[in-house]
């Protein structure tokens, strides 16, 4: 998961107390699978009030993960396709390309890990529900180097759909979209119908994704 703000920003320049391999190691366990900017090393200073601020700031993020879910269509959300992003061979589209077919829309980026760890469960929803018409599309974070992402989708010979979201006008489209990864599930009218911060639920995508198809 990413961060809207450089993690570091909240630490403190100087301290007497310096934080300790075992400290740094709780907060990597607590920001596990998630894209998280933390300091180049253990050893960056933090007193104990910023470091208790850090932790909260992390697992508050995780939460919203876990609760950042929605399904049914009577609160579905509507949102504004009218974006273009860049193709991976330079040229420009639409995102109105996604309506008149269910759509899974997941935004990542090639140095977040949870977003690499996602690959293989994208790739299984590519090959079930391709046929049926339904688009698994990866868009690029606009910070995301694009050099970096051509190259990830080669060695990784992945088989849906990568944009890049070079103006940043697709993440906001999705409502302000900063965290990775970042997973919507789209029907055919271009509503959301599942949206989920963090990793998503393959088991419960595919369910949904079954229903919306059929």
């Amino acid at each position: 998961m990413s961060w809207p703000f450089p993690v570091s920003s909240i630490l403190p320049i100087s301290s007497k107390k310096r934080e300790t391999p075992h400290q740094w190691n709780l907060v990597r366990k607590i920001s596990t699978n998630h894209h998280v900017s933390t300091p180049a090393t253990i050893n960056e200073t933090m007193n104990p009030i910023r470091r208790t601020l850090l932790i909260s700031l992390i697992t508050l993020a995780l939460m919203a993960g876990s609760l950042g879910t929605l399904t049914g269509c009577s609160s579905a959300e509507s949102t504004d396709l009218n974006v273009i992003v860049r193709e991976l061979n330079g040229q420009h589209s639409s995102l109105n390309q996604l309506r008149g077919n269910p759509s899974v829309v997941t935004f990542w980026a090639t140095s977040c890990p949870g977003c690499i760890e996602e690959i293989p469960h994208l790739i299984k929803l590519h090959e079930t529900f391709s046929d049926r018409g339904v688009t698994v599309m990866g868009i690029a974070m606009h910070y995301d180097n694009p050099v970096h992402v051509r190259n990830l989708v080669q060695r990784r010979e992945l088989p849906y759909r990568i944009v890049i979201d070079e103006s940043g006008a697709a993440a906001k489209s999705f409502g302000n979209v900063r965290l990775t990864p970042t997973t919507f599930v789209l029907d055919a009218q271009g509503r959301v119908q599942y949206r989920q911060i963090g990793t998503f639920d393959e088991k419960r995508v595919t369910e949904l994704l079954n229903r919306l198809s059929s």
